[in-house]
């Protein structure tokens, strides 16, 4: 009879269940260095197609860390807080579309609003879609994809797979 011998098979089997689930510690680290590759490439396609007016919109721009109910990390990046009103030749003016409340007093703008107008664009009101977000991500999608691909590279490395 022939005998059959294997080393380092049972080592190999828990490398192999350590890599069923990346720890939270790398995954965020992807994610982190994903969200600040895409917040840039967004400000920096506001900036490409002129959409800087007061910089409002530029500056509002954050990525945020959140989780979900199965306690997943994940970012949203997003235009955060109001419009701030501003002079321009002795009358005050808001920037994008006005809202109006039933007593016609004028609602703030958010910068989300305006970001959402400049991405889709509102044809009743004439305002032209520029589709930044979208251009911007598209752009920006290798990069992202090779950041992540080195992160995890890394630590497979230090698993010494």
């Amino acid at each position: 009879m022939a005998n059959f011998s294997v080393q380092g098979v049972d080592a190999l089997i828990e490398d192999m269940l350590a890599l069923e689930e990346i720890p939270d510690e790398v995954v965020d680290k992807m994610l982190k260095a994903s969200a600040d590759i895409a917040l840039r490439a967004m400000q920096n396609s506001l900036k490409k197609l002129g959409l800087i007016d007061t910089q409002q919109l530029y500056d509002s721009l954050t990525a945020v860390q959140k989780r979900n109910k199965q306690g997943k990390i994940y970012y949203l990046i997003y235009p955060r807080g109001t419009r701030h009103d501003y002079l321009t030749v002795g009358k005050i003016r808001r920037v994008g579309i006005k809202r109006h409340r039933k007593s016609g007093q004028a609602i703030k703008m958010t910068n989300n609003d305006v970001g959402f107008v400049l991405e889709f664009g509102a044809p009743r009101r004439n305002k032209k879609a520029y589709q930044w977000m979208r251009t911007a991500l598209e752009g920006c999608a290798d990069e992202i994809l090779a950041v992540q691909t080195r992160i995890y590279d890394e630590w497979l490395k230090s698993k010494n797979l």
